[in-house]
């Protein structure tokens, strides 16, 4: 039986320590969905964790964790394209 994707999901991914926690997953083979606020920031993000680890496998995800209802529609996003995030 293949083994499933491993899914990873980082906020706060478009700086800091989580575009280098998104960049260690890419390179350790995780499927990552990369989440912040701001689309055009975590888009080049996406790009560079995905040049730099040699992986198609990231995904930019837009949302105000200040928002709860930004943060449902993520969640739903999430939910209706992958089966599970990793543990």
């Amino acid at each position: 039986m293949a083994e499933r994707q491993r899914v990873a999901l980082v906020t706060g991914a478009s700086t800091g320590i989580g575009l280098y926690t998104a960049l260690g997953l890419a390179r350790a083979g995780f499927r990552v969905i990369m989440a912040g606020r701001n689309v055009v920031r975590v888009e080049r993000a996406c790009r560079d964790v995905a040049e730099r680890a040699g992986s198609i496998l990231v995904e930019p995800a837009v949302a105000d964790f200040a928002s709860l209802a930004a943060v449902r529609k993520l969640a739903e996003s999430v939910l209706a394209t992958h089966d599970r995030l990793a543990l």
